[in-house]
């Protein structure tokens, strides 16, 4: 017998093409981000995939809202487009933000491919998380694209499942011949 505090989930729209800060801030949250790595390598694996060879900037961060950890954020953009980006540049300001402002890019960013899924959160992520080890999550990976369809950022988060969700609207008409709202995948 006891008590249990819960957290709210903080509801996130999967809409339109915007930040989890930018989200955060309209809904009067306080986030900030903790980078705990940065770095140049190799792609290799998923990243190549999506990114293409030669090398990329890998920032690994800590999301919080409110002072609470909130997502165990991970990076991934060529080393043309973001290596120039200090760690004080990354705990300040969003990639978004930060290439947009800086003219890292050569044509604006435009829209984003993201999926979730349900995991069971390891050892590395719980600690970081406040969570047990095995909790479950959910993983987002989102690639962003430019306006010639390039993709230009490869980012996974983890997210404890009870501290977010994800919400959609759905219409019943489509107004473009493009597939929109949610869809099964196998």
């Amino acid at each position: 017998m006891g008590w249990i505090v819960q957290r709210v989930p903080v509801p996130q729209s999967l809409a339109r093409l915007s930040t989890i800060e930018e989200q955060l801030r309209e809904l009067g949250r306080r986030p900030q981000r903790k980078i705990l790595s940065s770095s140049i390598r190799p792609a290799s694996g998923r990243v190549e995939e999506v990114l293409g060879g030669g090398d990329v900037r890998e920032v690994v961060r800590l999301n919080l809202v409110d002072g609470e950890p909130f997502a165990r954020v991970t990076v991934w953009a060529p080393v043309h487009v973001a290596g120039h980006l200090s760690i004080t540049d990354l705990e300040r300001s969003s990639f978004y933000e930060l290439l947009e402002a800086t003219g890292a890019l050569k044509r604006p960013l435009a829209w984003a491919h993201q999926s979730i899924r349900g995991i069971a959160i390891d050892e590395r992520d719980a600690e970081l998380l406040g969570v047990a080890a095995g909790a479950v999550g959910l993983c987002c990976e989102r690639i962003t694209y430019d306006t010639a369809d390039q993709p230009v950022l490869l980012s996974e988060f983890v997210f404890p499942a009870s501290r977010v969700l994800f919400e959609v609207n759905l219409s019943s008409e489509v107004s473009s011949i493009g597939p929109s709202g949610l869809r099964l995948a196998t």
